[in-house]
């Protein structure tokens, strides 16, 4: 009898025992730490790895609103009749002066702005009534520009880009601001890219250092060392901003400066990166395809509002060596954002010239173009002009006769001109006049200069193709 109570009372302890190891532990308290904020650290350029980069997101357009029917193009005839009203003009520059100029008298036309040009290597003002002055005579002085208070000009001296010299528009206080052999990183390379920060005297500048690839051909662009430079042309002061970058013969600018002169976009190594004052404020704005051999910079327009930027990136991953790539697409980037691409029905194509041109207000874009899904591998250069619409995508074919050599817009954005169309039948290369709400186009009446006002542009004629018979006319618009 005792031996079961003793056996059933130590099952009893056994049981309680097991229980008790089967109760769920107690946590235990941990004390929780908040993340640190992240503290800010500064952004040096480097190259990117774009086949890792962040896919765009999808575009989406406005919605959709028809774009002008262009009215059928005029018959041509070996001496086709102007449709514009023109007057004969002295007008010059450097790069087509004659060694003997027809100079015939004419009332001058008073321009929407002053302009600055060169002579025989001197520099000239001429103010928004039509009057020029010459404001230098050193008869070696070549590509002049004007401060947007039309007070400063800004113009080299030589024959090569090295030497930078400013003047006031009455001609006072010329000073040398910049020598190659005086920048620190540049020795003998070429000052380029000269542009004024709105509404100042300060001027931005790229240098370019170039040397030959020891390791690739010779026709291949050789590389560059490019920074960008700042100088205040009233002081002579000057400063670095951004060194170190990469770049090539290519092309001779790689920054573009807001319009109200807050920020520098700046492309190189596959991004574009967008600086105030000396820092990266936007890293990777927009990431870019680096073409092989040479790396291709896209093109940047500033919007008007300073709020973000276009531009205009090659899709393709290689090019020719030191040509452009054959294709490209546009892209829109809000400070802050992230870029997309805006899906034009069209694709834009390079030919022998500059083939795309933007609208000041940046809604609209002119470009040869060609189809969707073209292989470019086979493509031998065919295409047409378009009109595109930048909010929506949305293009319309323009030129029949074939792609143009270049394109320009009117001040007030309703107006562009496509230059350098072949002809059909094989006359002088063909202009264009075309408008937005699909009113023109005109045949210009010669060979496209410069767009003087909204209505009024220069443009000049040979007879029989010589230069010794050159005329410059002031073109315009008329509603008959």
């Amino acid at each position: 009898m005792i031996t079961k109570i003793i056996s059933y009372f130590c099952f009893l302890i056994a049981l309680i025992i097991t229980l008790t190891a089967c109760e769920p532990a107690v946590p235990i308290p941990t004390e929780v730490n908040s993340i640190p904020t992240a503290t800010k650290k500064q952004v040096v350029e480097s190259p990117i790895d774009v086949a890792t980069s962040t896919p765009l997101p999808t575009f989406t357009p406005d919605p959709y609103t028809p774009l002008p029917t262009f009215t059928p193009f005029p018959t041509f005839t070996s001496s086709p009749t102007p449709l514009i009203n023109s007057q004969l003009v002295d007008y010059w520059f450097a790069q087509y002066a004659l060694a003997t100029p027809i100079r015939t008298p004419v009332a001058q036309m008073k321009r929407n702005s002053p302009r600055v040009y060169t002579t025989k290597g001197n520099v000239y003002f001429q103010d928004s009534n039509g009057k020029a002055i010459q404001i230098t005579d050193s008869g070696k002085d070549q590509y002049p520009i004007l401060s947007d208070d039309w007070q400063k000009v800004v113009f080299y001296r030589g024959d090569n880009y090295d030497n930078l010299h400013s003047i006031n528009t009455d001609g006072s206080n010329e000073r040398l601001l910049v020598t190659s052999k005086s920048l620190p990183t540049l020795s003998q390379g070429e000052i380029k890219a000269l542009t004024f920060q709105p509404k100042t005297h300060y001027l931005l500048f790229n240098t370019y250092l170039c040397n030959p690839r020891p390791t690739r051909p010779s026709y291949n662009a050789p590389d560059c060392t490019v920074s960008i430079y700042g100088v205040d042309t009233d002081s002579g002061d000057l400063a670095q901003i951004v060194a170190g970058l990469s770049g090539n013969t290519m092309q001779d600018r790689n920054f573009e400066i807001s319009p109200d002169g807050q920020y520098i976009s700046v492309a190189s190594s596959g991004h574009i990166n967008i600086y105030r004052g000396y820092e990266i404020y936007y890293q990777n704005a927009v990431v870019y395809n680096i073409t092989r051999p040479d790396e291709y910079l896209p093109r940047q327009f500033w919007l008007p509002d300073s709020s973000g930027l276009l531009a205009i990136v090659s899709d393709d991953e290689y090019n020719e060596p030191t040509a452009p790539p054959w294709s490209y697409a546009v892209y829109r980037y809000k400070l802050g954002e992230t870029a997309v691409q805006i899906p034009l029905d069209k694709t834009i194509v390079r030919t022998q010239g500059d083939t795309s041109c933007v609208s000041p207000d940046r809604n609209w874009i002119f470009f040869s173009g060609t189809g969707a899904d073209i292989d470019f591998s086979q493509w031998m250069g065919e295409g047409q002009g378009y009109l595109g619409n930048l909010n929506n995508g949305q293009t319309q074919a323009f030129t029949q006769f074939g792609v143009p050599w270049g394109c320009a817009w009117s001040p007030d954005n309703k107006h562009f001109v496509a230059y350098g169309i072949n002809s059909p039948l094989g006359f002088s290369p063909l202009s264009f006049i075309g408008s937005v709400d699909g009113s023109l186009p005109i045949p210009v009446s010669g060979s496209f200069l410069e767009w003087i006002d909204n209505t009024h542009y220069y443009y000049e004629t040979y007879e029989n193709g010589k230069v010794e018979s050159r005329k410059v006319y002031i073109g315009e618009i008329t509603d008959n």
